[in-house]
């Protein structure tokens, strides 16, 4: 029988496109603090990201991603836009993005969010992984610093 005096932690990973990617980091740095989650749920890269966790392959997901040229990434599209056409796209869905997730974080604030600094991460460069996953490592070690409670 489970005990229910234990305290459960869930974790929700966003979608972002490319700046998704801090997502392994941050699991990974959470369990290093002794916290693993008994629910993990996502949304477009997000999913990605936990369905890899969920199947004990994150490492794999990492190495994968940390090898992605940009070729690599311009490959897995049909586009033929010239390059201000796609620039253009790129930037739209950048301001809708932000402002989908402004609104959700408003309406129904999670207990804690930990917020990688990827600002200047485009969404479709999923070539840059390497530093998004440092991202999600350092803006769990900055949060727990500034005294942000992470232990459950």
């Amino acid at each position: 029988m489970a005990d229910s005096n234990k305290k459960r932690i869930s974790l929700a990973l966003g979608s972002g496109s490319a700046r998704g990617w801090s997502h392994i980091e941050v699991i990974q740095t959470l369990e290093e603090m002794g916290i693993v989650p008994e629910i993990v749920c996502g949304s477009s890269i997000g999913a990605v990201v936990g369905a890899a966790y969920a199947a004990g392959r994150l490492e794999s997901l990492q190495e994968w991603a940390g090898s992605l040229t940009r070729m690599d990434v311009a490959s897995f599209f049909n586009l033929k836009f010239h390059r201000s056409g796609f620039e253009t796209l790129a930037g739209s869905v950048n301001i809708t993005h932000d402002r989908i997730t402004r609104t959700r974080l408003t309406e129904d604030k999670p207990d804690i969010v930990i917020a990688p600094a990827l600002s200047h991460i485009g969404l479709l460069e999923f070539y840059r992984a390497d530093e998004a996953i440092e991202q999600g490592h350092a803006s769990v070690r900055k949060d727990r610093s500034e005294g942000v409670t992470l232990r459950i």
